[in-house]
């Protein structure tokens, strides 16, 4: 009976460690969950600041790159790397992005950069600026789709002009938020 009730024991022990383990998992499972959502609400922020800061600008300053606010006039300004495409995983966020105060409460960093959908500087309205352009009024018998890069449907070669292209280019706003524990979280919005 005595050798019953030991193996009773052991395995009511064992049992609740397992209990216990699991409790502690779940618990940091919530806990992480809770550092992304507050990530995600401080990278709202960062949107809200830079939409802020390009609003405050004319359509003639954002045709070239502003160092001092962290904004490109092309999708790739910023880049160091040999392939010049951005990806926010390997770009330099400490010597290309603006950094907002950090919040105390919530333990997180914010930082942002800004990038104009063209390949080159100047006026979006230039073929040869090949923008992602949103138009502020479409013509009779003209689709309101987006104009892409290379997309010279509207373009009268005759002519020279691109009556497609618009004086609305699209912003990319991409949001670093550094948080606790070394939880990290990007986000991006696509403003016109």
């Amino acid at each position: 009976m005595l050798i019953v009730a030991l193996l009773v024991l052991v395995a009511t022990i064992l049992a609740a460690i397992a209990l216990v383990r699991s409790v502690d998992v779940a618990t940091l499972i919530s806990g992480n969950l809770a550092f992304r959502q507050a990530g995600m609400q401080a990278a709202d922020n960062g949107v809200e600041a830079a939409r802020a800061l390009l609003m405050s600008k004319t359509s003639i300053d954002l045709w070239n790159v502003i160092p001092a606010d962290k904004y490109f006039a092309t999708w790739d300004g910023g880049v160091t790397t040999a392939v010049k495409v951005f990806d926010p995983k390997t770009f330099d966020w400490e010597a290309s992005s603006k950094a907002l105060t950090k919040d105390l409460k919530t333990g997180n960093t914010v930082q942002y950069v800004m990038h104009r959908m063209c390949q080159n500087t100047g006026d979006p309205a230039l073929v040869v600026t090949n923008c992602f352009t949103a138009r502020g009024a479409t013509a009779e018998g003209i689709s309101n789709r987006i104009k892409e890069p290379g997309d010279f449907a509207c373009f009268n070669p005759d002519t020279g002009e691109n009556y497609c292209a618009g004086d609305n280019p699209y912003y990319r706003i991409t949001v670093k938020v550094t948080g606790p524990r070394g939880t990290v979280t990007y986000a991006q919005a696509v403003i016109y």
